[in-house]
């Protein structure tokens, strides 16, 4: 009989190491988990390419396409009207007067307008360009000039720019007549052509070239919906615009 009880007692004994043994195994601590993914709040979560449209916005091209293309890294470009549509045109060579205006502030069809500055922050992605890339290629045309006139008083018409070293164009001022058209107010008064005076206001120059003066004056503002496939949010522009892009493939 005292055989049973002490075997009893030892299974019992054994029982409860085993539970105790089991308990400790459960409190091991193997590492804590990563937790899961928020989406939206990656850049990689935006990256690929995105087509849609503006709400109650049409573009000078009376169509309200927009497409956005961006990488893992934040750059890319980003497109408005007609989708592959021809290359704005600028009006580049007109000798018509001085009343040609470069187009510094809207958005252009047919102009692939880079994307810089791309930052994710609480679940929105923002996003800077500038209107004004649609002139860098017309503005590394010009070849620079040593400004000589930066101190100088102002000619009486025209226009200078102080505190550059080089300029676009020779910083003398310049004017306008019918009968002669545009000329440099230089004591030769070289003629010009009238929509080169306009590079003062929108381009800027090193000893070694010129480009467009970015201001970046585009601004996009948008989150992520529908399980990542939908881009919805603002473009600051000259105009605030709601826009709604689906991802492509």
């Amino acid at each position: 009989m005292r055989r049973h009880s002490l075997a009893r007692a030892s299974i019992l004994a054994a029982c409860g190491l085993a539970a105790i043994g089991c308990s400790k195994a459960e409190q091991v601590d193997l590492g804590k988990s990563k937790p899961p993914a928020v989406l939206g709040a990656s850049l990689t979560d935006y990256a690929g390419s995105w087509e849609g449209y503006t709400e109650a916005f049409k573009w000078s091209d009376n169509t309200d396409f927009v497409r956005l293309r961006i990488d893992a890294n934040g750059e890319g470009t980003l497109q408005v009207g007609e989708p592959d549509a021809p290359a704005p045109d600028l009006m580049i060579g007109t000798t018509d007067g001085p009343d040609w205006k470069p187009p510094s502030s809207g958005l252009l069809p047919g102009f692939d307008y880079p994307i810089e500055g791309a930052t994710v922050t609480s679940r929105r992605i923002r996003i800077a360009s500038s209107s004004s890339h649609v002139l860098s290629d017309w503005c590394s045309s010009f070849e620079p000039v040593a400004n000589n006139n930066s101190n100088g008083d102002p000619p009486a018409s025209g226009s200078v720019v102080s505190g550059a070293e080089y300029t676009c164009i020779p910083n003398t001022g310049w004017s306008y007549s019918p009968e002669e058209g545009c000329r440099l107010s230089n004591a030769d008064r070289t003629p010009i052509a009238c929509d080169a005076v306009n590079c003062i206001h929108v381009c800027e120059c090193t000893e070694s070239s010129c480009s467009a003066r970015i201001d970046n004056n585009v601004l996009i503002d948008a989150a992520l919906t529908s399980e990542g496939e939908e881009l919805v949010g603002t473009l600051l522009n000259s105009d605030r615009i709601n826009i709604r892009m689906m991802r492509t493939p």
